[in-house]
C-alpha cells in the first residue's frame, strides 16, 4: 500500500486477512484499488481461515462483500475499484462468478461502470473434452457515484490519428480514439520459455495495470494493490532472510512471531536503501510537494526504488544504508521525472545499470 496519512506507515505492507481491513484503514484516503479475489474452491492457499477454498459458494461470496464494504468505506467518494475476475467451472456447469459478484458488490453500493473483456493469449494448457479454451478474464469497473475519475484522454490511441479530424469534431476526437471495451495484454511468458517462473495461474501484466492507473488517477494519488507475500523466488526478501524457523510461514502453521520477525526484517531492508538513496539527493527535492517541479518522490519513484531492490536481491549485491550511500553516489542527474506510472520496473533497471553494474 502507499498512503499518505499521518496514523497509516507509508510504504508499509500489512499482511492481515482482507477482512479485517478496516482495523488500519478506516479513512477514505483510497483513489484507486486494482485487485483479484481469490478463486473459489479450486486453489488451496494453505491457511485455515482463506476465503474460497473449502467454502460453500454463498459464504464465499458473502466473505467477498465484508472484503469490499471494507474497500468502499476506504475509498474517497471520486475512487474507483477495478476487478480481474473470471467464471468457473465446476460439476459439469459454469458459475457466472463475474455476474453473481457484481450483484453482490451492489448490495453494498458500489455501481458498475464498465465490463471490459480482457484477452490474455496465454494460458495454462486447456484439453478438456466439451469445453473450448477460456483465453479472456473480465475486468470490472466500479465506482461509489457518477463522479469518479476517469480520465480517458490519458490512454487515447493517436497512432492512426488523421489531419482532417479535427475538422469533425462532433464525429472524431481530436486528442485521439477512445479505447474500446476489448483490451489485448499478453500476460507474462512463463517456464522455460519465459525469464522465468511466476506462481500464479495469471500474473497481471505491467502494461494493463499501467492504463487502468492512467484512466483512474493522477500523479500523486493512493493506489492500493492487493497485498503480495513472496515465499518463492530469486528477487524475494524470503530467500536471503536468516531464520530458522522460516519455513513455518509457508507451511499452514500459524507462528505470528516469526511472521513479525519477517515484517520488521522486510521494513529494515527497505529502510536501508531509501536512506542509502535520501543521502544522495538534494534535501529540498526529497519531497511530495507537487509545487516544488524538481521533487521526486511519488508512487513511480517509490515503486522504482523498490523494483532496484528485487534486482540487488536477485543478483545478491544488497547491502546496508552505508553501502547504497556509497553506490546512489552515481545517482546524481538521474532523470526520475521522465518515467511514466507504468515504466516503474525500467526505472528500476535503469538506476540499478547505473548505480550498481
Amino acid at each position: 500500500m502507499y498512503m499518505a496519512s499521518n496514523d497509516i506507515k507509508l510504504n508499509t505492507v500489512y499482511n492481515e486477512d482482507s477482512r479485517h481491513l478496516n482495523k488500519f484503514l478506516n479513512k477514505q484516503i483510497v483513489d484507486v484499488t486494482i485487485t483479484s479475489p481469490p478463486y473459489f474452491d479450486l486453489k488451496d492457499y494453505g491457511h485455515k481461515m482463506q476465503i474460497g477454498f473449502g467454502q460453500e459458494y454463498s459464504k464465499y461470496l458473502e466473505d467477498l462483500k465484508i472484503v469490499f464494504k471494507n474497500i468502499y468505506d476506504c475509498t474517497k467518494d471520486s475512487g474507483s475499484l477495478w476487478v480481474i475476475i473470471d467464471s468457473f467451472r465446476k460439476n459439469n456447469e459454469v458459475t457466472p462468478l463475474p455476474f453473481d459478484f457484481s450483484n453482490k458488490l451492489k448490495e453494498i453500493g458500489w455501481k458498475l461502470q464498465e465490463v471490459i473483456i480482457w484477452e490474455k493469449d496465454r494460458t495454462v494448457p486447456w484439453t478438456h473434452k466439451g469445453q473450448m479454451r477460456n483465453l479472456f478474464e473480465y475486468i470490472l469497473l466500479f465506482s461509489k457515484n457518477d463522479k469518479y475519475n476517469f480520465f480517458i484522454d490519458e490512454v487515447r490511441d493517436i497512432s492512426t490519428l488523421k489531419k482532417w479530424w479535427v475538422k469533425y469534431p462532433e464525429r472524431y476526437n481530436p486528442k485521439g480514439k477512445t479505447p474500446d471495451g476489448l483490451w489485448k495484454f499478453d500476460i507474462p511468458t512463463q517456464g522455460s520459455w519465459g525469464s522465468g517462473y511466476i506462481r500464479h495461474f495469471c500474473p497481471l501484466p505491467e502494461e494493463m495495470i499501467g492504463q487502468i492507473l492512467k484512466i483512474s488517477s493522477k500523479e500523486g494519488d493512493i493506489v492500493r494493490f492487493k497485498p503480495l507475500v513472496k515465499f518463492e523466488g530469486q528477487d524475494t526478501l524470503f530467500r536471503i532472510w536468516r531464520n530458522s524457523k522460516k519455513a513455518n510461514l509457508k507451511s499452514k502453521k500459524d507462528d505470528f512471531d516469526v511472521l513479525k520477525a519477517y515484517k520488521q526484517f522486510c521494513a529494515q531492508q527497505v529502510k536501508y536503501i531509501f536512506i542509502g538513496l535520501k543521502q544522495n539527493i538534494e534535501k529540498a527535492n526529497w519531497t511530495m510537494d507537487r509545487n516544488n517541479s524538481n521533487a521526486i518522490l511519488n508512487v513511480t519513484t517509490i515503486n522504482g526504488v523498490i523494483n532496484c531492490l528485487r534486482l540487488l536481491i536477485e543478483n545478491d549485491t544488497y547491502g546496508d544504508i552505508d553501502y547504497y550511500k556509497e553506490k546512489f553516489k552515481s545517482i546524481e542527474g538521474f532523470k526520475f521525472k521522465k518515467y511514466k506510472s507504468s515504466q516503474y520496473r525500467k526505472m528500476g533497471k535503469d538506476i540499478f545499470d547505473r548505480c550498481f553494474k
